[in-house]
This record gives C-alpha cells, sequence and structure tokens, in this order.
C-alpha cells in the first residue's frame, strides 16, 4: 500500500509498523467529513464556502498535510465513492466500513448539483455579447475570460 494516498476519511496500518495492513476510518477526518455534510446539507453552504470555513478555523479542523483546502478538494471528498465504502486504491477495489451511509451520499450528490443549478446564469462580469456568439467550427457558445492586468 506504500506510495499512494488513501481518500479522506481512510488511514493505512502498515505491516512494517506493527499493524495488520488494514484500511481502516480516521475517526478525525470522519468527524470533519460529517460537520462538512452538515454545512452542506443544513446551511446549504458551496463548496467554495466550505473550504474557505475549513482554512479559517485551521486548529478545530487541521489539514492532514498543512496544504489549504480548496473547492476543487472539498466537492472531490463529497463524490469519492469511498465516503460509503466502494474503496479504489492502487488500482484494486475494496469494501471498506462507509464514513456516511448510501442514503446520505446520494442526498449530497443532489445538493451538488441543486449548487451548480442555482449558480449556473449568475456570472461574476458582465459581457456585452454574451450568449451571441458561437464558434463557426462547432457552433457552441464562446466564453469569457476576464483579466485584472491592465
Amino acid at each position: 500500500m506504500g506510495g499512494h494516498t488513501l481518500p479522506f476519511g481512510y488511514v493505512a496500518t502498515p505491516k512494517r509498523a506493527g499493524g495488520s495492513g488494514k484500511i481502516m476510518v480516521d475517526l478525525r477526518e470522519k468527524a470533519v467529513l460529517l460537520t462538512t455534510i452538515d454545512w452542506l446539507l443544513h446551511e446549504h453552504l458551496s463548496t467554495l464556502s466550505i473550504a474557505n470555513r475549513l482554512n479559517t478555523d485551521r486548529s478545530q479542523f487541521p489539514p492532514k498535510y498543512g496544504q489549504k483546502r480548496y473547492r476543487s478538494t472539498v466537492y472531490r471528498i463529497f463524490t469519492n465513492p469511498a465516503c460509503h465504502g466502494k474503496l479504489t486504491y492502487s488500482g484494486q477495489s475494496y469494501e471498506v466500513e462507509p464514513l456516511i451511509d448510501h442514503a446520505t451520499f446520494q442526498r449530497i450528490q443532489e445538493a451538488l448539483h441543486a449548487n451548480q443549478r442555482r449558480t449556473q446564469g449568475h456570472p461574476k462580469h458582465d459581457y456585452l455579447l454574451r450568449g451571441f456568439l458561437k464558434c463557426k467550427h462547432c457552433e457552441k457558445s464562446l466564453s469569457g475570460l476576464y483579466n485584472r492586468k491592465q
């Protein structure tokens, strides 16, 4: 199991260190996961807001490797099937103790989807030709890019 990182919420007990070599639940990370799920499902926070809250209170929610949490990290944790016991590690599939039940995992997916629908159509910047320009080769809509440098 060496050389690969386990998904959030799990830890391996290496055989060479006297452990069983099994993948087990990391109780500290499970508690963080349950807190963030509450923020998503009950406070209706976005993944960005959750990442910011985790980064603001690093003493209560210390990151595993000291790194900053990003919206993409929170999204990846929420969408990883390992949360409900379906772990893929080093190319092999394992049945592990689930951090949450399947119904909760489904509610999380629905909340994430609702967040995406809610933020669509709310651009940060107004573009004069938004919705009017299409690629002449593929017919897809063109998108704008904002650059702060002047």
